[in-house]
Parts: C-alpha cells; sequence; structure tokens
C-alpha cells in the first residue's frame, strides 16, 4: 500500500470514528437545579420534564456552589441520561 492510500485510509477511520462518536449522542441540557443530594442532582429542564443528572458532571467550582434554583448548563451523554432516567423521552 503507497503511504498517500494509507493516509486517505487512516484520515477516512479517524472520519468515521467520529461521526460514529457523535451518533452515540451529546445532549445539552439547561435548566435550574430543583433538588440534589450527595451523586445526583434533579434539574428542571427549561423545556422538558426534570431529569436526574449525575453530580459528577459538575466542575468544582460550581459543585462547591451547588444551591437549588442555580442555573446549569451541562452536555451530557444519551446514555446517562437514559439510565438515570428510564421513562425520559429526551432524544
Amino acid at each position: 500500500m503507497k503511504k498517500s492510500n494509507f493516509l486517505r485510509a487512516a484520515l477516512l477511520t479517524l472520519f468515521l470514528l467520529a461521526t460514529n462518536a457523535k451518533a452515540i449522542g451529546i445532549q445539552n441540557v439547561s435548566g435550574t437545579v430543583d433538588s440534589f443530594d450527595k451523586s445526583n442532582i434533579v434539574l428542571k429542564q427549561e423545556h422538558g420534564p426534570s431529569l436526574k443528572v449525575p453530580r459528577s458532571l459538575l466542575s468544582d467550582e460550581n459543585e462547591k456552589n451547588l444551591k437549588p434554583g442555580q442555573k446549569l448548563q451541562l452536555n451530557i451523554d444519551l446514555r446517562t441520561i437514559e439510565k438515570l432516567n428510564p421513562k425520559s423521552k429526551n432524544k
């Protein structure tokens, strides 16, 4: 295989992997904190139902200052949303 063909194949592979990663799905979720415990936050979305999201998604600064009514915007893997909110139709 020529070097240029190898590079094309490598670039095509990277492109396909990147496309598949997008297909998995990352969703931007924004809303206000309704309640929280040690591991999860209940986020009341601006558009849609309340969602339970892992507290580990927060930055250290946001976690220290977390309080009910606080506005948050998070990028969450759809698999995480489905795992914590089995009846969620948020796709």
